[in-house]
């Protein structure tokens, strides 16, 4: 016997999903930045879909709820891959140092590599 499994919510084909719901987002346009389009109309337009999709969503959750005074949010960073030799540890600082991220969780990687630059090592 195959043990049943939760198949989730997005899944083509499940039969609790509404057919309304299933591909019932808005459609995918062609998007050609134009100039130096605003920040919003660039998440708002360019960022549609798989992982840049989700980003859009992040970053309207982001500032709709989670900036808003009215809600007591604690914002954790997660961070995974080789950060500092990329160069993004300035950013992680400034978001710290801003006090839009409450704590920070990182892989050993993240914590290898910023010893070694923290000692002036070569990366």
């Amino acid at each position: 016997m195959v043990p049943s499994c939760h198949v989730p919510h997005r899944s083509p084909g499940t039969t609790d999903t509404p057919a309304a719901r299933h591909l019932g987002g808005k459609p995918i346009r062609y998007y050609r930045p134009r100039g130096a389009a605003g920040v919003r109309t660039l998440i708002d337009e360019g960022f549609q879909a798989f992982n840049a999709g989700r980003l859009s969503e992040a970053c309207h959750v982001f500032t709709d709820r989670m900036l808003d005074p009215a809600h007591d949010t604690t914002i954790g960073l997660t961070m995974a891959g080789a950060l500092t030799p990329a160069g993004l540890g300035g950013c992680v600082i400034e978001l710290l140092d801003r006090g839009l991220v409450d704590f920070v969780i990182s892989t050993g990687a993240n914590l290898y590599h910023d010893l070694h630059y923290a000692l002036n090592f070569t990366l």
